[in-house]
């Protein structure tokens, strides 16, 4: 077994290192050997290649109570030690679901106040969105459209 794995495999098993971040830190070390191999700077044989440790786990995330996002977060009084704008962030987080980077990032064009439904309209505009599906347009209702 390549010394490589084994530091890994000791890492998750003895230290509680988890899986699914041990894959992750593999893959950015696998990007970087392959990058530097395909420079022609190593005259390596990709070892990491197909390389996944078995037993990841999914931990979703467990979401808030709808009540208690309606009762402490949309009105934002829990908010007061925040200046106006970080706290209108997380209210439109709370209330959208958006990615608060999505909302400091929107350009006003992308607002559509005036259309049948007003939306906002997340578009890779001036950066990368995070995935393929991350381009969507989102409906404001409620405490969001205020």
């Amino acid at each position: 077994m390549a010394w490589w794995l084994a530091w890994w495999l000791d890492r998750v098993r003895d230290v509680g290192y988890d899986q699914g971040l041990a894959n992750t830190d593999l893959g950015y070390i696998a990007t970087m050997v392959h990058t530097l191999e395909a420079a022609r700077l190593l005259k390596l044989s990709l070892p990491f290649k197909g390389f996944r440790i078995a037993g990841e786990k999914h931990n979703p995330r467990v979401p808030y109570d709808p009540d208690f996002v309606r009762t402490r977060i949309l009105p934002g009084t829990e908010f007061a030690s925040m200046n106006s704008e970080a706290c209108a962030v997380v209210v439109i987080v709370a209330a959208t679901g958006m990615r608060p980077s999505e909302i400091v990032g929107l350009t006003a064009p992308r607002i559509k106040l005036d259309a049948a439904i007003p939306r906002v309209e997340i578009r890779p505009d001036l950066r990368q969105l995070k995935t393929v599906h991350s381009q969507r347009n989102i409906p404001l209702v409620g405490r969001a459209l205020k």
